[in-house]
């Protein structure tokens, strides 16, 4: 009895594994390969029967037929591998659009708050009060009228060139 329930509890486990995707097609060599993960290129068949996007007429009539008559069942489908499927395409397409929109979006915010810091350097160096910078060894020193208009000279050309 205790065998019989080992038994059925390893079927229980195991049966979800069973029904993985198997994969076939046939290398530039001729050889057939059968696995549960699609090749990067060319074109391959899905043996579970599931519906899957089918290459084209063109693409499947000068495609060599790789199916023994002992594998598979008669209504296994041709599927395009994920470089050449349309869809696939159109997704990674989509995706990449959405991730420039999102690095452009971040540039112009970091954009922005860099504006909005150099107008503020900006007004602190026109106010006049003791306008300083820190040096290499992290000490203050106070900046001369000379050295201010050059400073304030530069923020108005990067604020008229960026800040727009």
């Amino acid at each position: 009895m205790k065998k019989l329930s080992a038994c059925l509890i390893m079927l229980l486990i195991l049966a979800p594994y069973s029904y993985a995707e198997t994969y076939k097609w046939k290398d530039s060599t001729g050889h057939i390969h059968y696995s549960d993960v699609p090749p990067t290129t060319g074109i391959y068949e899905s043996l579970n029967g599931k519906k899957s996007p089918t290459t084209s007429n063109a693409a499947a009539a000068d495609a060599p037929s790789s199916t023994p008559s002992s594998v598979g069942s008669s209504d296994t489908k041709p599927r395009q591998s994920d470089d050449v499927n349309p869809i696939v395409q159109k997704a990674r397409e989509a995706d990449k659009k959405r991730k420039e929109a999102q690095a452009k979006e971040e540039d112009n915010k970091i954009k922005q708050e860099n504006c909005a810091n150099m107008r503020s350097n900006l007004e602190s160096m026109q106010s006049g009060d003791g306008v300083y910078k820190t040096d290499e060894n992290g000490e203050r020193v106070t900046l001369d009228t000379e050295t201010v208009a050059k400073e304030v000279e530069k923020a108005q050309k990067f604020i008229e060139k960026n800040c727009k």
